[in-house]
């Protein structure tokens, strides 16, 4: 009976898996191409001290909908224990890898004054969709000013009206005509005429890549800061989860960062 009430939550579209050991938790995929049942841990370190400054777990099977929770987190526990030490000209700086970057979050992050050092993954640009090799989308010049783009052939391509594409907005830029009597079509597009896609909020991924760029060596960092608190932990004998249930496993985590903290401060101690 039980399996079957669970086979009616599969079927009604609601759930596409069920934990039998675990409802909180889903399957997830790792770096091996291997799957366990588990939960997505996000961590915050302080990349001074290099203590864990907030820790939590998710669902989710990627880090596309984490930074801006986590940022925001990680900024209201900052001004609890530094009250007063953060201003428009000093932000609390965010680093993070490219499987955090999302426009949405970013722009969470920039509404909360949270300056964010986040790379762009790389995409999939310059074949269409029947696999032939055509321009890629960094051919095509961006005017800021005018609010368009410069094809290969000199042309430009003017905005048309958004729609929504999954879960956000995006904006096509064409120029139809243009593409109609062009001799270099074949080299730019299988379809009638090209299309240039822009989300409604690039502008906020726009700035942080001016960022990336600026600073490159701030993201290098990154992984001296929060990969080794997560190595650490493992040493110390928790590279696994015991308990079950999504607020049991949150205990055991922050239990486990406190441990983690609490030596991390000792040895702050003993170097001053």
């Amino acid at each position: 009976e039980r399996l079957l009430e669970i086979q009616k939550r599969l079927k009604g579209g609601k759930e596409a898996e069920v934990s039998l050991s675990d409802p909180d938790s889903v399957s997830q995929h790792l770096r091996n191409n291997s799957t366990i049942v588990g939960y997505n841990t996000q961590i915050a370190v302080d990349a001074k001290s290099h203590m864990i400054v907030d820790i939590d777990v998710t669902a989710n099977k990627n880090d596309l909908a984490e930074l801006g929770p986590m940022a925001v987190k990680a900024q209201a526990e900052l001004a609890e224990i530094l009250p007063g030490k953060r201003d428009e000209n000093s932000p609390m700086i965010v680093v993070a890898d490219a499987g955090y970057h999302e426009n949405d979050q970013l722009e969470i992050c920039e509404k909360h004054g949270i300056k964010t050092y986040v790379p762009e993954p790389r995409r999939r640009s310059g074949v269409s969709t029947d696999g032939v090799q055509v321009f890629p989308k960094s051919k095509f010049v961006r005017n800021d000013e005018l609010d368009l783009y410069v094809c290969p052939n000199g042309k430009k391509l003017t905005p048309k009206k958004p729609h929504k594409h999954g879960n956000y907005l995006r904006i096509p830029y064409v120029n139809r005509k243009a593409c109609k009597e062009c001799p270099l079509k074949a080299l730019c597009t299988q379809g009638d005429y090209r299309k240039i896609f822009r989300r409604t909020n690039q502008d906020v991924a726009d700035r942080t890549k001016e960022r990336m760029e600026e600073s490159p060596a701030l993201f290098r960092r990154r992984k001296g800061i929060v990969e080794h608190v997560f190595g650490t932990m493992r040493n110390n004998g928790h590279d696994r989860l015991w308990t079950r249930g999504k607020a049991n496993v949150l205990g055991e985590l922050h239990l486990s960062a406190l441990v983690y903290n609490m030596k991390r401060a000792i040895k702050i101690r003993e170097a001053a």
